[in-house]
């Protein structure tokens, strides 16, 4: 037998098996690598819809304790049931707008978050530098239109929401540099945003007469908040108009300091108790400076409610938010107004209130009071008197409402006089301040007494910068870092796997 040609026969034999052997180690690699570029290729894929995805529907999770990156249920389902077309217009680029602190941030998130929720609703970022003709969309002496605002359309409706209007801002004096410093305490982004779409959405406006002519105190913050939540408010000056416009629902009588003569007294009484006009609300909110009101008082008596001028002292100190008698805050009476308030529990406050007497419990609702410790200082009190030698007289009225009903076949009509005894409670502090329940409890109980069902009350938010809030910065380098970095990085790996197993 010859070895030699066995030997060199067995040699193609094996051959064979080093070329299957390398076969089979192209098929692997090429399937190890098929596999990656898919996976690859997915991550991409994913990333990228999730993005598209997440600017379109409300895909986020927000993790902060009290939700302050997430719309209320109240808004999403206000939202949902629009049936016009609404263009909010940012007048910045999203990354300027909201990369300038933790509220405009959190402000941002919110505004966006409309669009996710409703389809007749689109948020647009605008460039002021290269697109300077904006500024000029509507008459400057009507609408003035600038840098940061937020323009609110439908149709041919507008509002214009200022940046400042997204939160509640507090100035106090720094005792350091002897200047006055303004700070961001909370937002009411969603607030502001919210009633913007629902004054240029609804059809139906409560029309309000603020009356004027007898030295009355600052109104605006109050009168602000009544316009941004769909409220009309048109200025009377009681003297020389003939009647308060039977148009309104409401007259507000905000701390005159001098009392109303008889013909005024007269416009009144017709305005909120004539057969014609019954079913108006008179508001009257008392001055801390006021006169002797002989006829205001007068005509206060008709409808069982009296002011003596004394100033009501709180002796309980859980009652105080300062150290001062006169600083307190109340407890609510009639809770009918207190349905649909976001926090029940939240106090409103009522500094320097003047008391106010109920002269017929059946006639007139308590709806705040101070404690059952609460004593008052008379109006002609002597320099000697201290609260702590008074007797209590407490639960004390400071806010009460006064109804006459009648019926015109089976509908029922009623008339009202509320009776506020602190000017300061409407004051811009304390309709801003997130500790108080000021403004939402004052608008609630305008909505309920208008009947205006699809009235929106929403509490503010405070941002604990500690929290997840992120500046635009940071979004920009996660999502290099999600949808460039990792890609690359498991396309690399991939690499170095296949190169080992086939140099094996």
């Amino acid at each position: 037998m010859d070895l030699k040609k066995e030997k060199r026969e067995e040699k193609p034999a094996g051959n064979h098996k080093v070329s299957v052997a390398r076969s089979r180690k192209f098929k692997y690699g090429a399937l190890a690598t098929v596999i990656t570029i898919l996976f690859i290729v997915a991550v991409i894929v994913v990333n990228m819809i999730a993005g598209l995805l997440g600017e379109r529907y409300p895909l986020s999770l927000d993790l902060t304790q009290d939700q302050v990156f997430q719309m209320s249920q109240q808004s999403i389902d206000f939202v949902q049931g629009i049936d016009k077309d609404v263009t909010i217009t940012v007048l910045a680029t999203e990354s300027e707008f909201s990369s300038y602190n933790a509220y405009y941030l959190q402000a941002n998130t919110v505004i966006k978050q409309y669009a996710q929720y409703s389809d007749h609703i689109t948020v647009d970022y605008v460039d002021t530098a290269k697109n300077p003709g904006i500024l000029n969309k509507y008459d400057a002496s009507e609408e003035e239109l600038y840098a940061g605002c937020i323009l609110v359309e439908c149709g041919d409706r507008h509002v214009v929401v200022d940046p400042a209007d997204l939160f509640n801002i507090e100035t106090q004096f720094n005792q350091s540099t002897f200047q006055q410093e303004s700070y961001i305490t909370s937002s009411k982004a969603e607030q502001t945003m919210t009633s913007a779409i629902w004054n240029v959405t609804s059809d139906d406006q409560v029309q309000i007469s603020l009356l004027t002519g007898y030295g009355e105190q600052d109104s605006s913050a109050f009168v602000d908040l009544l316009k941004k939540n769909n409220y009309n408010v048109i200025e009377q000056n009681l003297i020389t108009d003939e009647q308060i416009d039977p148009n309104s629902d409401f007259a507000i009588i905000f701390a005159p300091e001098r009392d109303y003569d008889e013909s005024s007294i007269q416009k009144l009484t017709t305005f909120v108790s004539n057969n014609e006009q019954y079913g108006k609300t008179v508001l009257l909110v008392a001055s801390q400076n006021q006169e002797q009101l002989t006829n205001i008082n007068t005509f206060l008596a008709q409808w069982n409610i009296g002011m003596s001028g004394g100033w009501v002292c709180e002796m309980n100190m859980n009652y105080l938010f300062q150290a001062s008698y006169l600083s307190n805050f109340c407890d609510y009476g009639e809770t009918e107004y207190t349905e649909g308030l976001p926090n029940p529990e939240t106090p409103v406050a009522m500094p320097f209130s003047k008391e106010i007497e109920v002269q017929n419990a059946d006639m007139v609702k308590v709806l705040l009071q101070t404690s059952s410790d609460a004593v008052v200082r008379p109006a002609d009190a002597e320099d000697s008197w201290t609260p702590e030698s008074a007797t209590a007289e407490g639960p004390v009225p400071t806010a009460v409402m006064s109804t006459k009903t009648k019926f015109e076949g089976t509908t029922e009509l009623s008339g009202n006089v509320i009776v506020v005894g602190s000017v300061y409670a409407m004051n811009e502090d304390f309709l801003s301040y997130t500790s108080f329940n000021n403004s939402v409890y004052f608008l609630n109980l305008f909505n309920q007494i208008a009947d205006r069902e699809d009235a929106i009350t929403i509490d503010s938010k405070a941002v604990d910068t500690r929290e997840l809030g992120i500046n635009q910065a940071q979004v920009n380098v996660n999502g290099i870092i999600f949808m460039v970095v990792l890609p690359i990085l498991v396309l690399v790996v991939g690499l170095v796997i296949w190169i080992r197993r086939r140099n094996r």
